[in-house]
């Protein structure tokens, strides 16, 4: 298993722990800081700003993601975005 397999099962099983999926994961390399950004889902409802903050949060001070990154790093959490929320009824009146 690789570095970034290693990685990404780390990151979704944590994700996992909090209530919410991994639905993707983008690592950006950067001329200063590397950017680690996690898209989380949730089987039953939109994702909240206060969802976000809380995967967010469950990172604080992760010695697996410290030691990937080795140095810092910025992780930035948000959803998946409209087009993968699965089919809802949305009552617009």
């Amino acid at each position: 298993m690789t570095n970034n397999s290693k990685l990404r099962q780390h990151i979704d099983k944590t994700i996992k722990n909090t209530g919410f999926d991994l639905f993707n994961m983008e690592v950006e390399i950067t001329e200063k800081t590397p950017i680690l950004r996690l898209f989380i889902s949730h089987k039953d409802r939109p994702i909240s700003i206060n969802d976000c903050a809380l995967v967010s949060h469950t990172f604080d001070d992760d010695q697996i993601l410290d030691s990937f990154f080795k140095n810092s790093y910025t992780l930035e959490v948000s959803s998946s975005g409209i087009t993968n929320i699965k089919s809802q009824n949305i009552n617009t009146n």
